[in-house]
Parts: C-alpha cells; sequence; structure tokens
C-alpha cells in the first residue's frame, strides 16, 4: 500500500466519521501491509469472554474499497453484520444505521 492509499483512507474515514476515527497498520513478513480505518461505537454485549463492540471498518483494494460492520472482541470478528465492496467514491454516502451517524 502507498502513501497515496493512506491519504485517501485518511480522507474516507473523515468524510465518513468526522474526527472520530483510527487508522491501524499491519505489516507481514512478505513485504505487504494492511491498513484498516476503523470506528467503534461502544459495546453492544458484556459476557465471560469481554465486551463485544459494534465496529465499522474501511480498507482499500486497488480501485475499490471494502466496507463492513461487525461485532468485535479484541481482533476477533464475532459477528459480520454488513459487507459491501465499492467504488472508494461511494463510501461516505453508504446507509449506516442512526446510532452510528457522526
Amino acid at each position: 500500500m502507498m502513501a497515496d492509499d493512506l491519504e485517501q483512507l485518511k480522507e474516507l474515514a473523515s468524510e465518513r466519521w468526522g474526527d472520530q476515527w483510527t487508522i491501524t497498520q499491519k505489516h507481514f513478513a512478505d513485504g505487504t501491509t494492511k491498513q484498516t480505518a476503523w470506528r467503534t461505537f461502544g459495546p453492544v454485549e458484556t459476557d465471560d469472554d469481554g465486551q463485544v463492540f459494534d465496529v465499522e471498518r474501511i480498507q482499500l483494494d486497488g480501485d475499490e474499497a471494502l466496507h463492513d460492520r461487525v461485532h468485535q472482541r479484541n481482533d476477533d470478528v464475532v459477528e459480520v453484520l454488513d459487507y459491501e465492496i465499492c467504488d472508494p467514491d461511494d463510501i461516505s454516502g453508504l446507509d449506516t444505521p442512526e446510532h452510528t451517524k457522526k
């Protein structure tokens, strides 16, 4: 992933969530990098294994953007609520539940 992709991901996150987002990077031994913009909307459940959070994520892959909403405990996805592959220009217009709007 190039620096331009990071800047585009920052721009998409800002358009979608204002100033309440985080970008994480994972660097792999083969030299590839995975970047994810995400925003959490708080815990939806707590059990003996910990809290489950409502998380919305964006990743870029070439000319496409992956947008999803998941319930996540730590780094483990518990449930996929929504999953779309779209043009990056369409991210800001995607439907989102009322409680997650900025």
